[in-house]
C-alpha cells in the first residue's frame, strides 16, 4: 500500500527548545501509519509517486523501526535535501539544506551497505546527519550535526545543540562506547572536542592539551598563501589593519579559519609576523614562520 503525499504535506515536527546547549523536535508517529509505509528504492524515481510534485528522495536508510528517507526539491539537487521522512511524516527546520546521513566513519558513500549508517541498541536505532551551512555558497562553515533517534513505539527524536559541530572539519569517525556515541569532533580554539550522545542528549566537551606541531603542508599553505601574499601586498588596507582576514579571498578565509582550531598554531605569532612582512615588505623567513607559528 502507498502512502498518500497528503500525509506529508500535512504535518512537520514542531522544534521544541530543551536548553540553551539542546534542541529537540519531538514527532509522535501515528501506528495505523506503519501499515502504509513505503517501500523506498534506492532510485530518486521509484519514490517519485509517494511524495510531493518537485520532489525527490536524496537518499533512503533502513531500520529495524521504519524506513526513513531525505528528501528534498529535484532542481536544487542535493543543496535541496531538507527534510526527513518517516513513515510518511516529515522532520524538517527552515534552515536545513544539503542534509545526508552518516556512515560510520565519514559521509556517506554510494558503495557502502546502508546497515553502516544505523546504531543498533536494543530499545533504540540511532543515524548520525549533518546539514550544510549556506549550501552551495563560497564560504559554508561548519555542519550542524544531529542524531536521529528511532524506537519501537513508532516515535521519532532529533537530537543535537548549538555546538554540536567540528570547527575544523575534521573527518567525523562516530564509535560505539558500551551504550553511547561517542564522536571525535576534532579541535576548536586549541582545544579537543568530543561529542557523545548518552541516551536522548548530546553532551559536547572541550579537553585542554598542549601544543602540537601542526602538519607542515598545512603550515605551508598558510606561509604561501597569506605571508607571501596578502600580508607582502596587502589590497587597498594599510599594515594596521592587516590581520583583518575579511581582505583576504573567501577561499583563504575558510582554509585558515579551520587550521587556526588546531593547538599547534600561535594567533599572536602568526599577526605578529603577517605585520612585520607588510611594514618590512620583505616576508618573514619560514624557518621562523613555521616554529613560531606552527610549533615545528
Amino acid at each position: 500500500m502507498k502512502c498518500s503525499p497528503n500525509y506529508t504535506a500535512s504535518f512537520r515536527g514542531n522544534l521544541v527548545y530543551r536548553d540553551a546547549m539542546m534542541r529537540k523536535i519531538g514527532v509522535i508517529l501515528l501506528m495505523l501509519l506503519m501499515l502504509a509505509v513505503p517501500s523506498w528504492g534506492s532510485s530518486s524515481q521509484s519514490s517519485n509517486n509517494t511524495l510531493p510534485k518537485g520532489m525527490i528522495v536524496n537518499e533512503a536508510v533502513e531500520t529495524r523501526f521504519g524506513n526513513v528517507a531525505v528528501i528534498g526539491r529535484e532542481e536544487l539537487g542535493a543543496c535541496g535535501a531538507d527534510t526527513i521522512l518517516i513513515h510518511g511524516q516529515e522532520i524538517s527546520e527552515d534552515y536545513w539544506a544539503g542534509l545526508w546521513f552518516y556512515n560510520r566513519g565519514n559521509r556517506p558513500n554510494p558503495d557502502d551497505l546502508k546497515k553502516e549508517r544505523v546504531f543498533s541498541f536494543a530499545d533504540r536505532d540511532v543515524l548520525f546527519f549533518g546539514v550544510q551551512r549556506n549550501c552551495g555558497g563560497s564560504n559554508p562553515g561548519p555542519d550542524r550535526l544531529y542524531f536521529l533517534i528511532l524506537r519501537p513505539d513508532g516515535s521519532a527524536d532529533v537530537v543535537g545543540g548549538k555546538d554540536f559541530y567540528s570547527a575544523d572539519n575534521a573527518i567525523l569517525k562516530p564509535r560505539l562506547v558500551g551504550d553511547n556515541i561517542v564522536i571525535d569532533l576534532g579541535y576548536e580554539q586549541g582545544k579537543k572536542k568530543t561529542a557523545t550522545l548518552q541516551g536522548d542528549e548530546v553532551r559536547i566537551e572541550y579537553q585542554t592539551v598542549g601544543r602540537i606541531p601542526m602538519r607542515e603542508e598545512d603550515c605551508k599553505f598558510l606561509y604561501e598563501n597569506i605571508i607571501l601574499r596578502d600580508c607582502l601586498n596587502p589590497y587597498k588596507i594599510g599594515c594596521e589593519n592587516i590581520g583583518d582576514d575579511s581582505s583576504w579571498s573567501i577561499a583563504v578565509q575558510s582554509t585558515y579559519r579551520l587550521l587556526s582550531q588546531h593547538p599547534g598554531f600561535d594567533a599572536a605569532a602568526f599577526s605578529d609576523m603577517c605585520a612585520k612582512t607588510c611594514q618590512a615588505k620583505q616576508a618573514v623567513p619560514y624557518d621562523e614562520f613555521k616554529e613560531r607559528a606552527c610549533s615545528l
